[in-house]
């Protein structure tokens, strides 16, 4: 099992690129970078969480972790 970083809010903040994009959910961050376009809502949806706590954002849209299959795979 990969061993998952600490990641500071800081940190987080500094991922907010198309090009380096990084977002937390569930208290997990997330290198969401390769996902950009292929995210069914287009890629300035998934930049409104660049960098920071999507979680609202996400539960907002009703959205369940099993709504999301790259989640799984891009934990930083």
């Amino acid at each position: 099992m990969t061993q998952l970083q600490r990641i500071t809010v800081a940190e987080l903040a500094r991922h907010k690129s198309k090009d380096d994009c990084w977002q937390a959910y569930g208290g997990k961050v997330y290198n969401v970078t390769h996902f950009l376009k292929y995210h069914p809502g287009g890629v300035p949806e998934l930049m409104r969480a660049a960098g920071k706590d999507g979680e609202l954002l996400w539960t907002a849209g009703k959205r369940t972790e099993a709504d999301c299959s790259w989640c799984r795979d891009g934990a930083v």
